[in-house]
């Protein structure tokens, strides 16, 4: 079915009534490019730690386009931003929308924690980068900053887990917003957000709370939420969303090569949103083509991204003692590396992920009807 922009104010609320149950229950969603995005995003995650990884197997520093990948962190920060404001209206409750957020983040990560735990007091000689210190453990499981032990950087147990620590700070400034008129919610989030990176700039903070919280990436839920509520308020041409992703595309190989000066929120938040901006627009005037193996995979990208911090070793060990340690096999080596986390994320998700997510739903229905 194709729409014409003369017909999307009248289809819209039915779209976006379907995202929304789409993205509460996990299991499909008419907003297809967003599910296509997530699990671009998690591939390029994947990707960028891949070429890390093989950075130390052959000395070779990484460079671009390798670098690239780290990039899908931006994506999400988008995409999350998005998610918030078209999955709430006038009557959604705080509490409600922590709730929610708490059961799609919280129980697989703590349990991913818990286990990374136990493995570093059974087998602390499988892990590189662990060491249990009881306060940084403590932070790690309630999302507070602090720095890692070993690698010194502003990280969790779980090193990628710092992005959940974004956005577990956006869920609850978002919550505390949702008691704001609707009206209001996006410049309230936009001014706070740009009051802390303001205050950073100015005050150069050395404590972790500090640094974390000041960084100018929050910047990127705040550009989400307002690609959300253009959203769900405005039509869009075909041909001016595509010019949009083949702009941004061109501005983002630019910016990486060229402008590294730029602050992150500028130089990649910046040209992510414009890409999200140019799917969403886009699928709005003709109906993408649903591909399963990607909408699988967008369902999925939470355990991928969660999950390829403990499979990535795995392929390394494995690939030295194997002995291709050349530098003519890196690319084949990240691209074991990404297809072997791939599936072990999937398989975390069928396994862990999906039947919690049905037990949190299972609950929460229950609650309601008594």
């Amino acid at each position: 079915m194709h729409w014409s922009p003369s017909t999307i104010q009248y289809m819209r609320p039915d779209i976006i009534d379907g995202f929304k149950n789409s993205v509460m229950s996990e299991t499909r969603t008419s907003m297809l490019s967003v599910q296509y995005l997530r699990a671009f995003a998690a591939l390029l995650v994947v990707w960028f730690h891949a070429s890390s990884q093989w950075s130390r197997i052959s000395g070779v520093p990484v460079s671009f386009p390798e670098s690239g990948g780290q990039y899908g962190v931006d994506i999400f920060f988008v995409v999350s931003g998005f998610i918030m404001w078209i999955t709430t209206s006038e009557t959604t409750s705080p509490v409600t929308f922590l709730y929610r957020r708490f059961t799609r983040i919280v129980p697989l990560y703590w349990l991913a924690t818990s286990i990374l735990i136990l493995i570093a007091y059974v087998a602390p000689q499988l892990l590189s980068t662990t060491k249990i210190d009881l306060f940084h453990t403590t932070t790690s499981f309630l999302f507070l900053p602090w720095h890692h032990p070993v690698t010194g950087s502003i990280a969790p147990l779980i090193i990628p887990g710092w992005t959940l620590n974004y956005e577990m700070t956006f869920y609850l400034l978002f919550a505390f917003c949702l008691l704001l008129p609707r009206t209001w919610l996006p410049i309230a989030v936009t001014t706070i957000l740009t009051a802390l990176v303001t205050i950073g700039a100015i005050f150069r903070f050395s404590s972790a709370a500090g640094i974390f919280y000041t960084n100018n990436i929050v910047l990127e839920f705040a550009i989400g939420v307002a690609v959300g509520q253009w959203f769900s308020r405005e039509g869009s041409s075909f041909w001016l969303s595509i010019s949009i992703l083949v702009g941004c595309l061109i501005l983002i190989n630019f910016q990486i090569l060229q402008l590294s000066h730029l602050s992150r929120s500028v130089k990649i938040g910046l040209p992510a949103a414009l890409i999200l901006f140019g799917c969403v627009f886009a699928e709005l005037t003709f109906s993408a083509p649903r591909c399963r193996v990607l909408l699988f995979l967008g369902a999925a990208s939470y355990s991928v991204y969660l999950t390829h911090f403990a499979t990535l070793p795995i392929v390394r060990k494995f690939w030295l003692a194997v002995g291709y340690s050349e530098v003519s096999f890196g690319w084949v080596f990240i691209l074991v590396s990404v297809i072997f986390s791939t599936v072990g994320g999937l398989i975390c998700y069928l396994l862990i992920e999906k039947p919690l997510l049905a037990l949190f739903r299972q609950s929460r229905v229950r609650a309601h009807n008594q």
